[in-house]
């Protein structure tokens, strides 16, 4: 189990074709590898750090020792257990029941929780997260995604560059999801 106390992750799993889908981005504070910690699968994510990161990291033996011993560190390891399950709960009820432009809306939303950072051109949402990534947590192609950011960048609420999506008006992009039917 990891706790990054800087930098940032992206937590991937690699599909039988080689494909790798993105299943969250992990910031400052947060907790991952939980999965093989409790689990006795040996399907595990993948991690991959974005920027230079540090993680404190407790091994299985350690944990199983901690956990068995400590009431509160149970009931810790239960609520991020808990908290992963409501965020996956989240991003299933959004491709399941959105259409696609609130989806892409939501995963921007997300992305800037996330990883977004204030700059004097506006809130920059995608650095080192690709198209193909934005599309996973859409949960639609990357061709969709990109034919819908055009559209945002025309009507003015961002501004697509190289690897980059700087949110030039943040409520007007949560208007036009909200908009939507």
């Amino acid at each position: 189990m990891h706790l990054l106390n800087a930098g940032r992750v992206k937590l991937y799993q690699s599909t039988g074709s080689g494909r790798q889908a993105l299943l969250r981005i992990v910031s400052p504070g947060s907790v991952f590898g939980l999965r093989t910690v409790l689990s006795i699968s040996n399907h595990s994510a993948s991690a991959e750090a974005q920027e230079e990161s540090r993680a404190v990291v407790w091994n299985r033996s350690t944990m199983t020792r901690l956990i068995e011993s400590n009431r509160q560190i149970s009931l810790n390891v239960l609520w991020i257990a808990v908290r992963h399950l409501e965020e996956l709960q989240e991003t299933y009820v959004h491709l399941t029941t959105q259409p696609v432009e609130r989806r892409v809306a939501w995963a921007l939303a997300l992305l800037e929780r996330k990883i977004g950072q204030r700059t004097n051109n506006g809130l920059v949402v995608l650095e080192s997260v690709s198209a193909r990534d934005l599309s996973d947590l859409a949960g639609t192609t990357i061709y969709t995604i990109s034919r819908i950011l055009s559209d945002w960048e025309r009507q003015g609420a961002l501004t697509k560059h190289r690897k980059q999506i700087v949110l030039r008006q943040p409520r007007m992009l949560a208007e036009l999801a909200k908009s939507l039917h």
